[in-house]
C-alpha cells in the first residue's frame, strides 16, 4: 500500500487550507493510500536548530529524538505533501525550521540519502491571495520554487513537482472553490510507484 505523509504548517483548524487538508486525507484514503498527517503547530514543533545538532550531524550520529521520529515517517512514505500559507512571499517560520532540522544540509552530502529519499515525491500546496497568483512579476514564484524544489529537495534526491498555488476561498465563489479543490486533488494523485516494497 502506498503511503502519503502530509505536513500541515498552519495553526488554523478552520478555513480553506484546513478544509483542503481534510479533502486530501479523505481522497487519498479513498484511493487505498495510507495517510498520516503531521500538524506542526498542534505538535508544538520546535523549529530552532540547536548548536549541538551541528556537531552530531558532522559526526554522523543519529538525529535528536524529537527530529528522528519525523525522519522515520518520511523514510516510510512514498509521497510527502506540504500544505502551508504564504506570508510575506514565503513559507511560515515553523516550516523553515522543520526543513532545517529534519533535512539538515549535511544529509545532502551523504551517499545514504539516495536510499532514504530516492523515488519519493515531494509536492507542495501554498495558499495565497489573488494578487500573488496573478502577480505580473513571476520571479516571486520562480524564486520560491527554486528555493524549495531545486535548492533543497532535489539536492536530497526527491522527485520534485512545481508548487501548487491556491487562492484563498474568500476571494472565489463556491463553484470555483470546488473546481480548484478537484484540480488540486488530481495533481496530488500522481504518485510514483516504487520498484519494490
Amino acid at each position: 500500500m502506498l503511503r502519503t505523509l502530509i505536513i500541515y504548517a498552519h495553526y488554523e483548524t478552520s478555513g480553506y487550507l484546513y478544509e483542503l487538508l481534510k479533502e486530501i486525507e479523505s481522497h487519498h484514503r479513498d484511493q487505498q493510500t495510507e495517510v498520516e498527517t503531521i500538524r506542526l503547530y498542534d505538535e508544538n514543533f520546535q523549529p530552532i536548530r540547536k548548536d549541538y545538532e551541528d556537531k552530531i550531524y558532522h559526526m554522523g550520529v543519529e538525529a535528536p529524538l524529537d527530529v528522528h521520529q519525523y525522519q522515520e515517517k518520511i523514510a516510510e512514505a512514498d509521497q510527502i505533501i506540504f500544505l502551508f500559507p504564504l506570508w510575506w512571499g514565503s513559507f511560515p517560520a515553523i516550516l523553515k525550521g522543520f526543513i532545517e532540522r529534519v533535512f539538515p544540509p549535511e544529509l545532502a552530502h551523504r551517499e545514504q540519502r539516495i536510499d532514504l529519499y530516492h523515488q519519493k515525491m515531494v509536492q507542495m500546496v501554498a495558499q495565497c491571495d489573488e494578487g500573488w497568483i496573478g502577480h505580473k512579476d513571476n520571479n516571486f514564484k520562480t524564486s520560491l520554487d527554486y528555493l524549495l524544489n531545486k535548492a533543497i529537495f532535489e539536492q536530497l534526491g526527491f522527485i520534485i513537482t512545481p508548487i501548487i498555488y491556491v487562492k484563498n476561498s474568500v476571494e472565489i465563489s463556491s463553484d470555483k472553490k470546488a473546481q480548484q479543490t478537484d484540480r488540486i486533488l488530481q495533481k496530488l494523485s500522481n504518485i510514483p510507484i516504487k520498484d519494490s516494497y
